[in-house]
């Protein structure tokens, strides 16, 4: 590093003006009274005359002091044996020296009011040194956005301020961090919940008032936190932030599940806290133009204070901004990552729209690359066209709420399917996604959701990070063991629309009732379950018709669903795909988690890794489908990309939910527009629409509604495979029971 430095410092031909500031540097380290050698002084001379040679005419005097000082430290840190006042004051005297300024021009400290001020701090995470000898101050009423690259440490700079884990920090200091959107799976009304989350003291009628401040009306007040979308619970966030009136107000990656009306609202309600500081983090970096009042840069474990707008800094430190996480960067280096076919990523840049900028040594870090499994055939489906999943006519309102958010929404899938679900937050988007892979049932006669009994299906929630929470002890390796032991995705298994209460176990061991599902066959259009009953011989089995069971107790279809499902895994090879050490390491590093990673502890990875641990998770069923709720959200740059490829090069299906239009532009052909309880389909701009299935085009020469005629095909879908042909021959056998004569005597 120091050679390239050098370089960077005295290569080529020096100007005049160079020439003096380098003097003007020597001279001050000189001036210091520390015998430095010949070598190191020249050194440090050339490379401090390079940095203010180099600022910019209007860069503050505090700053192009602190950059000398960031870049003299690794040099002049020796000699001087760690006295870090010291280099600040070289920098000091050779930035009043070279301007022509007084030492009132960097020492006017003592106007401001800070709320925190903390001098030589040290950060460590999990044996890791994040901050090292470095300055945390924070003045009152000012907005500060912490930048830098991932993993250097921002999140956890928030968590230690919030806990307020970091010596010295003033007790007090009221501080309010606010992580992520409200959840909970309590049914109690929104006012119910707030009350019990606020200080003592505040009133109910307060906390009624503070909601309708941010946008609750009494419909929504009544209803349950469940029945909120992402968006409405991050203003949930804030209304419970606003009740507790911090002095330090924290917030990480708020504009995450927001639309830009919502954006537009927190911009303005932050703008309006003249008395509250604030520090956040955020890749948003047009919601950072509009609230910072500063910016703090971490890197090299030190946090460099830039009191001005974003839009300011950009310009100071175009080089800077250039090189953090962004969507929009992530998306363009997406086609660039090895693992892809040539012709992937030709047709990826033509269709993303960005430039395609060549990863090289500048960049940050080498993006690991993600490879999705093959999906495979869908037995009984021939064509990738054909419909493999559809919603119909579906209405739908959480319990408690008048309000349908869905009043006759109609969608399809097949296996070419590239479909993001758009609009504003609360329009029913989750809602819809939920409903159409089974994670939420319908009501009764409201509608048809119909998903292909052989159709694998991976759902990655907003929140799927959660599933974690209980495995940060465990290496990757072994939540993977874990969690797919004997077969089964515990994690399917733990949905309300799987799991089977105590009393419905209860209910299925009385006498009669149907107590197992052991068989699966398709007879001619329809399904049949092998099911065996409560107080019968264990050989004593019944076939009974998909329909009718959907008409006896809830509990016989989780019954239904859970066989499915493991009848799946057997189909996506499961049962037969070990859970040893070896298997499971091949498939981690397929989405870039190596070796070293998956034997270590879960809790110390990245936010980056632990996405990529979600997604290996997720596709270890090797699914036909994948639905993706705000997949981009608390990604890091080099993941962001990396999925991208990952979705572009997919062979199977893929459904997200997405406010990141890069991502979406990139990714899907076809946007489902979601609001007023319907839902319109429409192509992405600038790709073509899709092509009509042969079901649609035949519909249309007859004069008949096409999506009607294609939902109808895909469930009467005669053409049998020949396994489910031997399979229905002998399921009708045994259900015939023995050859008797004429006097009921078996042959």
């Amino acid at each position: 590093r120091e050679k390239a430095i050098w370089r960077k410092g005295s290569g080529g031909s020096q100007s005049e003006e160079r020439k003096v500031a380098s003097n003007i540097v020597k001279e001050a380290i000189n001036g210091a009274g520390v015998n430095v050698d010949v070598e190191t002084q020249s050194y440090a001379a050339a490379l401090g005359g390079w940095v203010m040679d180099s600022a910019p005419l209007r860069i503050p005097p505090s700053i192009l002091s602190n950059d000398i000082k960031r870049e003299l430290t690794p040099v002049l840190e020796s000699a001087f044996e760690g006295n870090i006042q010291a280099i600040e004051k070289i920098a000091n005297v050779s930035v009043m020296a070279y301007k022509g300024l007084d030492e009132s021009a960097l020492l006017d400290e003592s106007t401001k009011d800070y709320i925190v001020d903390l001098q030589g701090i040290i950060l460590a995470f999990a044996g890791r040194v994040l901050l090292q000898r470095t300055n945390f101050t924070l003045e009152r009423g000012r907005t500060y956005g912490i930048v830098g690259q991932n993993g250097t440490g921002k999140t956890t700079l928030l968590n230690r301020v919030a806990a307020k884990d970091i010596a010295g920090f003033p007790e007090d200091v009221s501080v309010y961090y606010i992580q992520h959107e409200i959840m909970s799976d309590k049914e109690e009304t929104i006012v119910d919940f707030m009350v019990q989350m606020v200080p003592e003291g505040v009133t109910r009628d307060t906390v009624v008032n503070t909601l309708k401040e941010v946008g609750f009306d009494d419909e929504k007040m009544a209803a349950t936190i469940q029945s909120l979308s992402g968006g409405w619970r991050m203003k949930l966030a804030i209304a419970r932030a606003m009740l507790w009136d911090a002095d330090v107000l924290l917030l990480d990656e708020p504009t995450n599940h927001l639309d830009t009306s919502a954006i537009a609202w927190l911009t303005n309600y932050l703008k309006s806290l003249t008395n509250t500081t604030i520090c956040l983090v955020s890749h948003d970096y047009d919601f950072l133009a509009e609230v910072l009042t500063d910016v703090i840069h971490l890197s090299e474990k030190t946090l460099t204070y830039y009191p001005m707008s974003f839009r300011d800094f950009q310009s100071l430190k175009p080089e800077i901004v250039a090189a953090l996480p962004s969507s929009d960067n992530a998306i363009a280096k997406q086609s660039n990552i090895e693992g892809g076919s040539a012709d992937g990523a030709k047709e990826a840049k033509k269709e993303s729209g960005f430039a395609i900028d060549q990863i090289g040594d500048d960049q940050p870090s080498h993006i690991k690359p993600i490879r999705f499994p093959e999906p495979g055939d869908l037995e009984g489906v021939k064509s990738r066209a054909k419909c493999v999943m559809y919603m119909k006519e579906v209405s739908f309102g959480y319990p408690g709420t008048s309000k349908k958010i869905l009043n006759g929404a109609t969608v399809k899938i097949t296996q070419n399917s590239r479909a993001a679900l758009v609009g504003l937050n609360g329009a029913g988007k989750t809602t819809l996604l939920k409903l159409l892979i089974g994670a939420l049932q319908i009501d009764e006669g409201v509608g048809e959701v119909w998903r292909h009994h052989n159709l694998r299906l991976s759902y990655i929630a907003q929140h799927s990070m959660q599933h974690l929470e209980e495995s940060l002890e465990n290496t990757p390796l072994e939540y993977l063991q874990n969690r797919f032991y004997n077969g089964r995705d515990k994690e399917i298994a733990k949905r309300a629309s799987h799991n089977l209460s105590k009393d419905e176990l209860a209910t299925s061991q009385e006498r009669g009732n149907i107590m197992d599902v052991i068989g699966r066959v398709m007879r001619g259009k329809h399904l049949f379950y092998e099911v065996r009953r409560a107080g019968r011989e264990e050989n004593d089995t019944d076939w009974e018709m998909m329909s009718s069971l959907e008409r006896k107790d809830p509990y016989v279809m989780k019954m239904v669903r859970n066989f499915d499902e493991k009848l799946k895994a057997m189909q996506s090879g499961m049962d037969l795909r070990p859970l040893t050490k070896e298997e499971v390491r091949i498939h981690l590093e397929n989405f870039g988690i190596d070796q070293d990673l998956a034997m270590g502890k879960i809790k110390r990875m990245s936010g980056g890794q632990k996405s990529r641990l979600v997604l290996a998770a997720a596709m270890w069923t090797n699914p036909h489908i994948i639905a993706l709720d705000e997949p981009t959200n608390y990604l890091d740059n080099d993941t962001l990309a990396a999925l991208t490829k990952a979705l572009i090069d997919f062979k199977g299906g893929v459904i997200t939910i997405s406010h990141n239009e890069p991502f979406v532009n990139a990714v899907c052909d076809e946007l489902w527009r979601v609001g007023d309880g319907v839902v319109v389909t429409e192509p992405v701009a600038g790709k073509a629409p899709k092509k009509l299935s042969v079901a649609e085009r035949r519909a249309l020469k007859a004069g008949i509604d096409a999506e009607e005629a294609t939902m109808k095909e895909a469930q009467n879908n005669k053409k049998l495979t020949a396994k489910e042909k031997k399979e229905a021959a002998a399921a009708k056998k045994a259900a015939a029971g023995p050859v008797k004569d004429l006097y009921g005597r078996g042959k």
